[in-house]
């Protein structure tokens, strides 16, 4: 795996609003890659980084200002994820 991003969506203002992320690669098999996830307004950053952290074999509850684990980024999530944002019918 390999992000870049950066932590202010808007520097000048230092919000962390629309952040833009790319994250690469598929986290040992269990990322789905090549497409656009976008989250809602308030989601916190790290809880990308909480799920990333699953991947590289570090367990914990939570990290930073975290409040759980992004759905839709494993594979076997994909699925319930496009259903939830009725992108599948």
């Amino acid at each position: 795996m390999v992000m870049l991003g950066n932590g202010n969506g808007d520097a000048s203002r230092h919000n962390h609003d629309d952040l833009a992320v790319l994250l690469a690669g598929k986290g040992g098999g269990t990322l789905s890659p090549g497409r656009h996830v976008r989250y809602g307004r308030n989601t916190p950053f790290m809880n990308l980084i909480l799920c990333m952290m699953d991947r590289m074999g570090v367990q914990t509850p939570r990290f930073g200002d975290s409040t759980g684990r992004l759905m839709g980024l494993t594979v076997w999530q994909r699925k319930t994820f496009m259903q939830s944002m009725n992108i599948l019918g």
